[in-house]
């Protein structure tokens, strides 16, 4: 898969981590410094995917397993969070 492609799939679901995370962290801060931590590196190994992403040219080869991988690991280390999901009606 070419750094343009991996970019255009895989760059609105890191964001939309990213922004979710952010108000997780705000609403967290507020109760539990643990957690808040985990947070903190989370947003961080997202940030690093995104910034790598930005970084290739575009006929880069990239390895969309490796990014699917991260991704994966991202959302399970989420999922371990007691976090309150928000339902949008």
């Amino acid at each position: 898969m070419k750094a343009k492609e991996a970019r255009e799939k895989y760059l609105p679901k890191l964001y939309s981590i990213q922004r979710n995370l952010g108000e997780a962290l705000t609403e967290e801060q507020r109760k539990d410094a643990y957690y808040s931590v985990r947070i903190k590196d989370i947003l961080n190994e997202v940030t690093e995917v995104i910034q790598a992403l930005q970084t290739y040219n575009d006929d880069f080869d990239v390895y969309e397993n490796e990014i699917e991988m991260k991704l994966r690991m991202i959302r399970e280390e989420i999922a371990d969070l007691p976090l309150i999901r928000k339902t949008e009606k």
